[in-house]
């Protein structure tokens, strides 16, 4: 047992722990439970500091196409994260049970993705790891983003610069190792994964990893010559390796095949703008009971009211629009 929650059988495992059923015993719901060594979460002082705050950000997301947390608990050894259960399993293994995608389907799919991704990135929250193998159906056959793991915290002042994410999935910034923007790999990343949808194979393959390296970083693939030209134009504007030149996810919402199921004046709809968590809040205006809760996440006071009162976007901003 774990809170109210009965273990039952195992999901599958990963590189950070195992993922299994479980039932709340007081609500008779399934859930699933990620279990999670700590010596592996925890390695260092900053990395246990850097994982409790996005943990609590993860709990804070609320979006239909992003697996909700419920609740996380923790033993000496262990840190288990209780997770909405997906009987869709994993959209991998269902890519690879259908010997191809409709278009509508595909579109279906890449809308949800498109729209989570914005909700995460306009949160302060990148991914940093998409991949087919960590989104997840329901039994409606919806999408959701999974698998956060070590997801970074935006800061429009300061790139990433840990390395993250599965080599054919990866942008070519994140590969060479250089600072990279999160919010613009996590769009490569969906690039690489449409073009999975409409192509029905990977765009950089190679008999080893380095060839596949190699071709990812010069950005070197094929499109079928008959794809159409909407569709052509959004693989090309994602997996455009100049990151100045890669499309935004709005380029992409704009673009003819993004559109092409919507009505001819609707207008999809925006996430939350990040401007309401950039502006300081005067210290004046600041609600003391969300510091006192802010405190169990970040326990220095000061360092809290410098955040709230700071000109960039930080997490403790963040929480003040939930708590």
């Amino acid at each position: 047992m774990i809170g109210p929650y009965k273990l039952l059988q195992t999901l599958g495992t990963g590189s950070t722990g195992k993922v299994k059923l479980a039932i709340n015993t007081e609500t008779e719901k399934q859930v699933a439970v990620k279990i999670m060594p700590k010596k592996l979460v925890f390695a260092t002082e900053k990395a246990r500091i850097n994982a409790q705050k996005e943990i609590a950000v993860l709990k804070l997301l609320n979006h239909p196409s992003v697996l909700k947390v419920f609740d996380v608990f923790e033993s000496d050894e262990y840190l288990f994260m209780v997770m909405e259960y997906m009987p869709g399993g994993e959209l991998f293994d269902f890519l690879v049970n259908q010997e191809f995608i409709s278009t509508k389907q595909s579109l279906i799919f890449f809308q949800q993705l498109i729209y989570a991704l914005e909700y995460c990135h306009n949160h302060l929250v990148c991914h940093r790891d998409l991949k087919p193998e960590n989104i997840l159906l329901d039994s409606f056959g919806n999408i959701k983003i999974a698998d956060f793991g070590m997801a970074g915290l935006i800061n429009e002042r300061q790139l990433l610069e840990t390395s993250c994410g599965s080599p054919h999935y990866a942008a070519p910034e994140v590969i060479e190792g250089n600072e990279y923007d999160g919010v613009k790999s996590d769009i490569w990343s969906c690039g690489v994964i449409l073009y999975v949808f409409l192509v029905g194979r990977l765009p950089f393959e190679g008999e080893s990893i380095k060839d596949v390296l190699m071709k990812v970083l010069e950005a070197k693939y094929t499109i079928p010559e008959n794809l159409a030209p909407a569709k052509k134009e959004l693989i090309k504007g994602i997996l455009e390796k100049d990151v100045n030149k890669r499309f935004t996810i709005e380029q992409i919402k704009q673009n003819e095949w993004f559109r092409s199921n919507f009505p001819t004046n609707y207008n999809p709809p925006h996430a939350i703008l990040r401007q309401r968590f950039i502006k300081p809040i005067p210290e004046n205006k600041i609600n003391q009971s969300i510091v006192g809760n802010l405190t169990t996440l970040v326990t220095d006071k000061e360092q809290i009211l410098r955040s709230l009162t700071s000109d960039q976007p930080n997490l403790e901003k963040l929480c003040t629009l939930f708590i």
